[in-house]
């Protein structure tokens, strides 16, 4: 995998519930690094996030990978982003099995990372507010129980939105994009995943051949889906961890534009359309 291509995918989310304030909010998501190294300092990834002027940027999961037992890269990588952005983490499954997750969950908080474990955190601008929500990744519940953590998962995913208040936009950054039939049940508006690595090998006509969690022919693999009030982004991440080699699936940063639809006739340029699984908007 050649380090200096990395595709940048811009999708605009429009919604009605989107607060005015938050009108033209960026947002960038970075999966799956699994500590790999984007040139000298991590500087390739790190300029082109910049580029893209970020008001938050959003890790779903899998910064470290779990055979190098390293996180040097990954936290070279937080150090920088942290300095011109707010920085929000979700666990991924690797972050557990790597088998350090406490020393890097701390050692993320002390470079000014929020982790989202199991609860959420509201962003306001002005008197508006969005809510971001994270659920940690079902691995931390594997470790312990046959079942591999899906009963946890639900039942963490009941107790949060137990907590958030009713009202307001939320997103949730959740690793895992299978477990998004679960979490749309809930009416959250939008979802970033990662994990699937774009379904490892693409072509024209099939969207992914495999994927972890998902298997051969997996349902969710990369762009944007929607099922019921709920969307769900996900990014084909930056590293890899199969066998499995990555064909015609460049590492991809994802940029999403969140727009309030009551502005979009008012708008002086083209708004982008992003393509769903079953729809465009």
């Amino acid at each position: 995998m050649r380090e200096n291509i990395i595709d940048v995918t811009q999708y605009d989310i429009v919604d009605d519930k989107i607060p005015p304030a938050f009108d033209g909010y960026n947002i960038v998501q970075v999966s799956d690094l699994h500590n790999h190294l984007f040139g000298a300092d991590q500087s390739e990834l790190v300029d082109r996030i910049r580029a893209l002027v970020p008001d938050v940027v959003l890790l779903t999961g899998d910064v470290v990978y779990k055979r190098s037992r390293e996180m040097d890269n990954a936290l070279l990588f937080i150090r920088q982003v942290t300095g011109f952005a707010p920085v929000y983490f979700v666990s991924g499954n690797h972050d557990w099995k790597a088998g350090f997750y406490d020393e890097l969950n701390s050692a993320m908080r002390e470079l000014g990372v929020i982790v989202l474990d199991n609860r959420f955190e509201p962003v306001c601008r002005g008197d508006e507010r969005i809510y971001l929500l994270g659920l940690d990744d079902r691995q931390r519940y594997a470790i312990k129980h046959w079942n591999k953590g899906y009963n946890e998962f639900k039942m963490s995913l009941a107790e949060l939105m137990a907590k958030v208040p009713s009202d307001g936009y939320k997103v949730m950054l959740c690793h895992r994009p299978e477990m998004f039939p679960f979490i749309s049940a809930y009416g959250v508006n939008l979802v970033f995943a990662g994990h699937a690595h774009g379904g490892q090998i693409r072509f024209a006509h099939v969207p992914g051949i495999f994927a972890p969690g998902q298997g051969i022919f997996p349902k969710y693999t990369a762009g944007i889906y929607k099922k019921g009030t709920s969307r769900m982004v996900i990014s084909r991440g930056l590293g890899n961890n199969t066998i499995v080699p990555r064909i015609n699936n460049h590492p991809e940063l994802v940029a999403v534009r969140l727009m309030n639809s009551q502005f979009i006739k008012a708008s002086p340029y083209m708004r982008r359309k992003a393509p769903y699984a079953d729809e465009i908007l």
